[in-house]
């Protein structure tokens, strides 16, 4: 109970503006939660807690994790590794999904996405439990997650990633979930970011792979998209365009056209 009171506090939409009452209120709440201990409380939790509660604290975590300080207060108390370890050797759906949420909320940080990246199990047990629990969206969206942040201004763990077969658990994520506009941004935005800065061959082997295909759907079909699907298609090395349809009915095209929807700016 107490754990779920935490997380009503501190969660928040992530496709709130920024600046919204509701986020600034949140991150507020998990500033003096964690000024009041509750990293080092949940912890001590964690190790006397049985493992029908365990996916409640590590979800509790997940939500605290929205700041770099409190994320290197996570890492000073032991928690990324007990994290990986937790997620390699987990079986349970729930707890699985609950970790690799953790791991992506903390892969903010460039040091710590690359520790996670090159841990030798990390990545192989996220590929494999994508594909043995494809049905399961909310996993599926962090993984995609997870990929998008490790990828982010770090080309070595894109190319990690990649050779490890990354791409086919994003593609095969927007492949099942197209309906899913939350699974459809992260997976776009994980391709984005794979293809940034790759090499001609990556980005031919992802093309190869069907990344142009589903970056397309996702652009069609979610307006909350369009953006990172543009984004994918352009640095893929597509022709891609996105149309703008105003308030009174009218069209604009300008050199970065896109989609017959109507296109989601953000400043």
């Amino acid at each position: 109970t107490a754990c779920n009171f935490v997380i009503i506090l501190c969660r928040f939409d992530d496709f709130r503006q920024s600046s919204g009452p509701s986020v600034a209120s949140g991150h507020d709440t998990v500033l003096e939660l964690s000024r009041c201990g509750m990293v080092f409380v949940l912890k001590d939790w964690l190790e006397r807690a049985s493992s029908r509660l365990s996916p409640t604290l590590w979800t509790t975590l997940r939500v605290l994790a929205v700041h770099d300080d409190i994320v290197q207060s996570m890492v000073a108390a032991g928690l990324l590794e007990a994290c990986m370890q937790a997620f390699i050797g987990a079986e349970d759906i729930d707890l699985a999904i609950s970790l690799v949420g953790l791991l992506r909320n903390v892969s903010a940080n460039d040091d710590i996405k690359t520790t996670i990246c090159f841990h030798p199990n990390v990545l192989p047990c996220a590929i494999e439990t994508c594909r043995m629990h494809i049905d399961q969206a909310l996993l599926q969206e962090h993984v995609c997650g997870l990929f998008a942040a490790m990828a982010l201004r770090k080309p070595k763990n894109a190319t990690h990633i990649l050779q490890y077969g990354g791409i086919d658990v994003v593609i095969a994520a927007m492949l099942k979930h197209v309906k899913n506009a939350t699974v459809q941004r992260q997976g776009a935005l994980a391709i984005r970011n794979l293809a940034s800065r790759s090499s001609h061959i990556e980005r031919e082997m992802m093309l190869h792979q069907g990344s142009q295909r589903v970056l397309e759907q996702a652009g069609l079909t979610h307006a909350s998209c369009v953006d990172e699907a543009y984004a994918g298609l352009r640095d893929l090395g597509c022709k891609a365009t996105k149309t703008t349809i105003h308030e009174d009915g009218t069209t604009s095209s300008g050199p970065q056209l896109f989609g017959e929807v109507q296109s989601n700016f953000r400043a």
